[in-house]
């Protein structure tokens, strides 16, 4: 975003569209913002968002061969 605030976040709340929960760095549009601020559901931080890291991927071990004869 080129004309952009960072806020902190303060309540659970939902910004352009998006969940967004406590204590959540983002950046976001001067009209949301400082709508958030007013309502006390922000505060202004000078700290950059950290980027959010994928989940790892479970995988399966695979069982050793069953012998199937009796």
């Amino acid at each position: 975003m080129a004309n952009s605030i960072t806020v902190k976040i303060l309540n659970n709340v939902s910004a352009n569209g998006k969940s967004v929960k406590i204590g959540d760095v983002v950046e976001l549009e001067p009209i949301v913002a400082n709508s958030l601020i007013n309502y006390g559901d922000a505060e202004i931080c000078d700290e950059k968002p950290k980027a959010k890291k994928a989940p790892k991927k479970k995988v399966a071990k695979s069982k050793p061969p069953v012998n199937a004869t009796r």
